[in-house]
């Protein structure tokens, strides 16, 4: 770039973001990046978006080894072996015999990458039995607000739980519903263990489990 062509401020510094927008972002006077949107507070920086005119790309079904995408041609639609869209209205709610108002609708899992998505509902004034992760979970509260102890959780919250956290859920007056995805971790196969409360059996739950509930509810 020659120097008329660089610019002559920090506002006048451009990107171009991975949607192929082009981002106008004023850097501010210390060229420290702020975010402006849209209807924000009057001190939010502005942000221009000019969309870039994509054609529509070429729909590719792979296998294999997927092919190395560079710049300088259009990259066509790839779909993968294993790719899933689940509508909304797909699969069934499976009640939980034990927990009033308690139920699971499992979206998807996948005995090759030991993976398991799923919605869960627990009602109101209701406690899960104590869990370990032999997993990593990502549990996003989608409505109500429950808690692990003293860890609140309300609608919005996501929770993050490593291998060998343990925990039970509580609710009260509002129950809750979450999105909970489940990853394998790399040596395991079992993704939760449980332990009776009253007995202190332990259960041990993987992934045909949760492949079991998708075709029960299917």
């Amino acid at each position: 770039m020659s120097p008329k062509n660089e610019p002559k401020t920090a506002s006048d510094a451009r990107q171009v973001n991975p949607r192929g927008c082009l981002l106008s972002l004023d850097l501010g006077h210390n060229g420290a990046r702020r975010r402006g949107v849209q209807g924000a507070h009057p001190a939010a920086t502005n942000l221009e978006v000019n969309e870039v005119a994509h054609p529509t790309p070429a729909k590719v079904e792979t296998v294999g080894i997927p092919p190395i995408l560079e710049g300088g041609a259009p990259w066509p639609a790839i779909e993968r072996p294993g790719d899933a869209f689940v509508d909304a209205d797909d699969g069934n709610w499976v009640s939980m015999t034990g927990y009033p108002g308690s139920a699971v609708k499992v979206l998807y899992a996948d005995r090759d990458t030991n993976t398991a998505a799923f919605l869960y509902r627990l009602g109101p004034n209701q406690n899960f039995p104590m869990h370990e992760h032999r997993c990593r979970a990502f549990a996003y509260t989608i409505e109500g607000k429950w808690n692990y102890g003293d860890t609140h959780l309300r609608e919005g919250s996501l929770a993050v739980e490593q291998v060998g956290s343990t925990h039970f859920p509580q609710t009260r007056e509002t129950g809750f519903t979450v999105f909970t995805l489940l990853v394998e971790e790399p040596g395991e196969t079992v993704l939760l263990r449980s332990q009776d409360p009253e007995l202190l059996e332990l259960a041990e739950l993987g992934i045909d489990y949760f492949i079991d509930l998708m075709r029960t509810g299917a």
